[in-house]
């Protein structure tokens, strides 16, 4: 073969491996294309899934809920996690077990815990479902004793605190006790929750909470359960405080009788102990004078001033305004 017939040949198998090679690239290019249109149909139907999912919980229980939302799990073959997030605003964000839980919509949260819901997965102002369905937003029409026994049954973190701009630091304890639910308070504390969990960015406590909503059933499960009875909210008051300050003698018995060590001497922000504020003829929050709680307070002073020789004593009554040296005849 001549050297330019050799060249030719040499050039005609370049050619063919180059359009050979150009063919697989534009077939492989376009499988890859097709991979790509296929995925992003399989994401637009999740993503529109998904929308359909969260217009359904935003509407709030019916009988039938569950059935629907069940329907578009279910609808095709593709797997469809329930962790998902729906858009509650601009910047805000809950799982469809959330809005489930706000809702105390029983079925439809049954339904999503069966298909793998997350259960302490952080809302807005990291709320999760067990704290939503006491203080859920929206708002939770009647806590479920149920629903908190089956979130609690799947694992929820009965510790986890919100960081809500003005209750932040608070625990589904606290939410139970400002609503008043013994039941669901004692149904915590028996799943771990902790007595004193501390208080939230508004100084108060389970407890506090308790006799700020005048529950003495709530504050009588929890003082019985270890509650700190000297823990102050933000204006300085203790629980002993503010009992005086709603008026609730039956409360004022519990923390005296039950064999805590109330300190009953405290002065609050403004100095006063709760005897000054018992004997007050009306406070922001009763409208008339607690002679009940004067007279609990009084015998409690002078039960602590007959125990407690030579310990100093503040008289909170109007009739011993100074300080006393017990044992020692000092004024």
């Amino acid at each position: 073969m001549t050297p330019t017939a050799c060249f030719f040949l040499l050039l005609s198998v370049t050619a063919a491996a180059e359009f050979v090679g150009g063919l697989s690239r534009r077939l492989l290019g376009e499988a890859e294309l097709q991979q790509e249109n296929h995925q992003l149909q399989v994401d637009n139907d999740l993503a529109e899934r998904q929308k359909r999912v969260c217009d359904e919980v935003k509407k709030g229980p019916k009988s039938t809920r569950h059935i629907r939302v069940r329907a578009i799990l279910e609808e095709t073959e593709e797997p469809m996690s329930t962790h998902m997030w729906c858009q509650v605003g601009w910047f805000q964000r809950a799982t469809p077990l959330d809005y489930a839980a706000a809702f105390n919509d029983m079925a439809t949260a049954e339904m999503l815990l069966e298909h793998g819901a997350l259960v302490n997965t952080d809302s807005f102002r990291n709320r999760h479902p067990l704290f939503n369905t006491m203080a859920g937003d929206p708002p939770a029409p009647s806590p479920a004793f149920e629903l908190v026994e089956l979130l609690l049954d799947h694992g929820s973190d009965v510790s986890k605190t919100d960081n809500c701009p003005l209750s932040g630091g608070q625990t589904a304890l606290h939410a139970a006790a400002m609503i008043g639910r013994n039941d669901i308070v004692e149904l915590l504390l028996s799943g771990g929750a902790d007595v004193n969990p501390g208080t939230n960015s508004g100084g108060r406590t389970p407890l506090l909470y308790a006799i700020y909503e005048k529950s003495t059933d709530v504050a009588r499960t929890l003082i019985e359960a270890g509650a700190d009875v000297n823990t102050t909210d933000s204006d300085g008051d203790t629980a002993l405080h503010n009992t005086a300050i709603y008026g609730l003698p039956e409360v004022i018995g519990l923390l005296l009788e039950n064999g805590h060590r109330v300190d009953i001497h405290p002065l609050n922000n403004k100095g006063q102990t709760a005897l000054d504020i018992a004997a007050e003829e009306s406070t922001d929050r009763r409208d008339s004078p607690c002679t009940e709680c004067v007279t609990l307070l009084e015998g409690a002073v002078d039960a602590a001033e007959a125990e407690g020789e030579g310990e100093k004593v503040l008289s909170s009554s109007d009739d011993f305004a100074e300080a006393v040296m017990i044992g020692e005849g000092g004024e």
